[in-house]
């Protein structure tokens, strides 16, 4: 029934909307609302009748939501009865319970406040018993430090190892001293500061003391102990101030009393000038004395020292080493390169004894930093100069003229291979650069320049007289030829010199070869070694640069040997093909002339083989191989039969083509004995009578044929008879060549020697 009615009263205008009133409206003022309906031209009297009819469903809603939970709220009031006795019975525990509380507060508050009082008084006695306790160990430490400090040496001024423990102990406590008179701010320990400093001092003599007498005895225990005191020692104001280390006392110490006096006695002068004069017998025995010092004492105060710390033992050695050396300057004149090597080298024994006391790659590299001044003394760089002035004589000597000096002409040169003084002079030098008494570390860069310089030189002079052959090779060949060519312009003052012989040729040739073979093998071999011992840590990369360098030198000789070679066989063979000039007169000499059928090789072959002959003997003298005179040899006869062959050719078609003349003069009536005379087939056909002139039924042009067959195989023996091992006319293919184009007469020749033998 009551939702019924509630569905009733439910109400919803329609001249205004129900939210206007609702938070976040627009519309917050009644005015507002008349305002709305009037611009929307609603009447306001409906809009009144509505706003009562609205206000009316709203007081139906809200007596409906009273009457839904009315039940909840009288059963809540029933439980609520008794709760305000209740209340009032605890009120009075509760309000006692406080006031306990309260009580024990301010109880608790005063209980703290004494707690706090008797602390304060408890810390600040604390702090006047540590002062007290400070000050009593203040007094009776600098008390124990002053007798120790005091306290005069025994057992005859050598401290023992129980005075040196003491003398550490104290200066441990010293420390201490100087730490509380820094740090605390007691008058009576301020006070004291400057006696602290004053026992600091002491203490610091009495070190040095005893650190020299344990050096001298050479005391291991009582030097460590003493090593340790001192850098137990405090740091003074002037080392703060100058950033000096703490071990630098004793090392002065060590400099001084030590080191310097015994360089003073040992590197002296006199002791310099003795030996042989302007020799370095002087210097060896100074530097053996100091050697042997560096064995003794030094090594044994700088193996014990490392055990403590880093004393800079070696540092102040090399001063004092490099100051005493400095005073001696003839052992650094480089006037004298073999004194100045042998002194250099002492140095660097020297150097290396140093580093023996060395036990880590950095102190080796601190070493080599320290005795950098003394090492810079030894000029290297006019050493270098000297040395390469030095090569250059050696090597110019040689070089400067065109023409070889051959081995064995005075003076001697040393057995080494080499057939040329020239060759030999370079290895020489070369193998200078790099023997003991030359050579130098520090100048590995250097000296392989000067090797490279050196393979340059020998290049641009064996490429001058190679200039100068092939020069002399064109001027001939155009000499021969039919018109002549202006000769071409040597390439440097050296190539205006006379050609070489060929025995000067073949041995420079040789040489050559065998120079670029050594810069390759030896030569690269000696210097990687030299240098991947200076530099080790780049071994790969610098045997590889070395051995680069070296091939390019070495190609660059093998390619001037190659056009060498070229030269002389070129040369050789245009020799050798001078005397095939006389193959044009083997023709006349059978024209008319009534001779017989050759039965031997013409004069002319035997002058063909005798320059190739001497070419190959030259060789042979230098030593050049087999397979090198197989080459040249068959290079030289290729072309001269080549050339014997474009002339066989040559002559035989003129033959021919004369005999067709011949043959047509005789159809128009010319005489029958010239016609007769000539007339050949070109098919070889011989009468059956042999026999000399025209009896033997040869012709003039079979006689020919025949000639120049007996030329060719004459040539074929001569090649035979060079005694060039794998080289035979046989095998030979431009002779195989040659022998086709004379197989006419070679056919025209079995004929005749066959009908020879039947008659």
């Amino acid at each position: 029934m009551k939702a019924q009615q509630a569905r009733q009263v439910q109400f919803v205008p329609t001249l205004f909307a129900v939210d206007v009133f609702s938070e976040g409206s627009a519309i917050s003022q009644p005015g507002d609302l008349i305002s709305d309906c009037q611009r929307r031209g609603a009447p306001l009297e409906g809009v009144a009748t509505e706003l009562r009819r609205l206000e009316a469903a709203r007081h139906a809603e809200l007596g409906e939501l009273i009457n839904a939970h009315y039940a909840d709220l009288a059963a809540v009031s029933a439980r609520l009865v008794g709760v305000a006795p209740a209340l009032a019975t605890l009120g009075e525990p509760v309000a006692a319970l406080r006031e306990a509380l309260r009580e024990l507060r301010e109880r608790a508050a005063r209980e703290v406040a004494a707690a706090r009082a008797l602390a304060e008084r408890r810390c600040a006695a604390r702090k006047r018993l540590e002062a007290v306790a400070t000050l009593h160990e203040f007094a009776t430490t600098l008390a124990g430090v002053s007798a120790v400090v005091d306290a005069p040496q025994r057992d005859g001024g050598v401290v023992q190892a129980p005075r040196a423990c003491e003398l550490e102990h104290a200066a441990h406590q010293t420390s201490v001293l100087a730490y509380l008179s820094e740090k605390t701010d007691f008058p009576l320990i301020t006070t004291s500061r400057d006696r602290v400093w004053q026992l600091r001092k002491q203490l610091s003599r009495t070190l040095a003391a005893v650190f020299l007498a344990a050096s001298r005895a050479q005391d291991a225990d009582t030097l460590a102990c003493v090593l340790r005191a001192f850098l137990a020692l405090p740091a003074s104001s002037k080392q703060k101030q100058q950033q000096q280390p703490k071990l630098r006392r004793p090392v002065t110490t060590f400099c001084r009393e030590v080191v310097r006096p015994f360089m003073q006695k040992t590197v002296t002068m006199p002791l310099l000038e003795r030996g042989v004069k302007g020799s370095s017998q002087g210097l060896a025995a100074i530097l053996a004395g100091i050697v042997q010092w560096l064995e003794g004492p030094c090594r044994f105060v700088v193996s014990t020292a490392r055990g403590v710390g880093e004393f800079p033992f070696l540092e102040g050695t090399c001063a004092e080493l490099t100051a005493a050396l400095s005073a001696l300057p003839p052992i650094f004149a480089p006037g004298n390169s073999e004194v100045f090597h042998t002194n250099f080298s002492l140095a660097t024994g020297l150097l290396a004894s140093f580093e023996t006391l060395c036990t880590t790659p950095a102190e080796v590299r601190k070493l080599r930093q320290d005795m950098a001044p003394l090492m810079s003394k030894w000029r290297l760089q006019v050493y270098l100069q000297s040395r390469t002035t030095e090569v250059a004589i050696m090597v110019e000597r040689e070089l400067a003229p065109n023409r070889l000096g051959l081995v064995g002409s005075p003076p001697p040169l040393p057995d080494n291979g080499f057939r040329c003084r020239a060759t030999s002079a370079v290895l020489e030098a070369i193998n200078y650069c790099w023997s003991e008494p030359v050579y130098i570390p520090e100048l590995t860069p250097a000296f392989f320049r000067l090797t490279l310089q050196l393979a340059a030189r020998y290049h641009r002079w064996l490429s001058d007289g190679v200039a100068a052959v092939v020069a002399s090779t064109a001027a001939a060949s155009s000499q021969d030829g039919k018109g002549a060519s202006p000769k071409p312009e040597p390439t440097s003052a050296a190539g205006a010199a006379a050609a070489w012989t060929w025995a000067e040729s073949t041995r420079a040739y040789v040489d050559s070869q065998r120079l670029a073979s050594s810069l390759r093998g030896a030569v690269a071999d000696a210097a990687s070694a030299r240098a991947c011992a200076v530099y080790p840590q780049r071994t790969d990369g610098l045997s590889r640069a070395l051995s680069a360098g070296l091939a390019h030198w070495s190609d660059a000789l093998l390619a001037a040997a190659e056009r060498l070679e070229s030269a002389l066989v070129t040369d050789a063979a245009a020799q050798c093909c001078a005397a095939l000039k006389a193959v044009y007169g083997v023709m006349p000499s059978y024209r008319m002339t009534g001779r017989p059928v050759p039965d031997a090789a013409s004069a002319y072959v035997t002058r063909v083989a005798p320059p190739l002959r001497e070419l190959l003997a030259a060789l042979r003298d230098a030593d050049g191989g087999a397979e090198c005179a197989a080459r040249w040899a068959q290079g030289v006869m290729s072309a001269v039969a080549d050339r014997f062959g474009d002339v066989c050719k040559e002559l035989i078609s003129t033959v021919f083509k004369t005999d067709d003349i011949l043959k047509k003069m005789t159809k128009r009536g010319a005489s029958p004995s010239i016609a007769s005379a000539s007339s050949s087939s070109p098919t070889p056909q011989l009468s059956q009578q042999p026999g000399g002139g025209s009896s033997s039924g040869a012709s003039d042009t079979d006689k020919f044929l025949m000639q120049l067959y007996l030329d060719v195989e004459e040539l074929g023996a001569q090649i035979d008879a060079l005694g060039v091992p794998s080289f035979r006319s046989a095998t030979f293919e431009p002779v195989k060549r040659l022998r086709a184009c004379v197989a006419q007469g070679a056919a025209l020749h079995k004929q005749y020697t066959a009908a020879k033998h039947e008659t």
